[in-house]
């Protein structure tokens, strides 16, 4: 979710914006609405329960690819408007120091017109 969230980050959620669960469990007992193209959203990782946060890019019956870095939905490309770049400092334990990581940084628009920053791929700055 980076540059949007950052480890760290407090996030607030709205438990009911979806549905109303029976008390800690996941037993849906009234439903609302429907994530849409661009919420984001929290779940329950299935494969070991650790709290997950996502941005909603497909939904249900869609076709969803990453190709060369690029997000397609339905084999259409996401239209995505490069900007400036995202520097920041990440520990290399090969070198024992600190290394600067840029990455490409985007405006991806989904097709509902909803718009979000994104990262691309990492390269390791010249020191």
């Amino acid at each position: 979710m980076r540059p949007t969230l950052l480890e760290g980050d407090v996030v607030l959620v709205n438990r009911l914006a979806y549905d109303l669960k029976l008390p800690l469990t996941d037993v849906v007992l009234l439903r609302f609405s429907e994530p849409q193209r661009g919420d984001v959203v929290t779940l329950n990782s299935p494969a070991d329960g650790t709290r997950l946060i996502k941005r909603v890019v497909g939904l249900p019956g869609d076709r969803i690819q990453v190709t060369d870095g690029v997000l397609r939905i339905n084999d259409a490309p996401v239209s995505r408007q490069r900007i400036d770049d995202y520097v920041e400092q990440e520990w290399d334990d090969v070198a024992g120091a600190q290394v600067e990581i840029r990455r490409y940084r985007y405006t991806e628009t989904l097709p509902n017109g909803v718009t979000h920053e994104i990262l691309g791929m990492p390269t390791t700055l010249p020191q």
